[in-house]
């Protein structure tokens, strides 16, 4: 006899929680999620509270070489409006040649509390890249940035 389970498609989670003993500051790192399933393209998030300071990272590889520095931003197209995080690191490689480099993005998040997201446009120092984002990976980045905002109350 076969018995089938449902399969969950929303397993974001807190991967680490802690406060730092010497800054006495609190970090908080939700688990990766993929965001666009493919055979040639990468695109993995995750959200980030670090020195007093929210993070969204984004691991992108599509096979292609291409560079971002600090200040590229990432656009996220709702039906309502766009929203803009900016880059907040060195300038990244991006390949599948080279190890995978985390684009880590910051600025006012809240729109991913109410807002569905329907495209997503990356910056680049070479122009730009986009996809569309379907509705469950758009409720996928939702359910784990509200579980990240409510990790960083506590």
């Amino acid at each position: 006899m076969f018995v089938f389970l449902p399969i969950f498609c929303f397993a974001q989670k807190i991967d680490k929680c802690y406060t730092d003993d010497f800054t006495g500051k609190k970090t908080v790192i939700t688990s990766w999620e993929s965001i666009l399933p493919s055979l040639t393209s990468v695109v993995q998030f995750r959200f980030r509270y670090e020195g007093d300071k929210a993070y969204f990272e984004l691991v992108y590889r599509n096979g292609i070489d291409d560079s971002a520095n600090k200040g590229n931003a990432i656009e996220f197209k709702t039906k309502d409006s766009i929203n803009q995080l900016i880059n907040d690191k060195y300038t990244i490689i991006i390949s599948s040649q080279k190890p995978i480099e985390i684009l880590r993005y910051c600025g006012d998040m809240d729109f991913f509390t109410d807002s569905k997201i329907e495209k997503i446009r990356i910056h680049f120092n070479n122009g730009y890249d986009g996809f569309d984002l379907k509705p469950n990976k758009a409720l996928l980045i939702a359910k784990s940035y509200k579980i990240f905002t409510e990790a960083i109350k506590q």
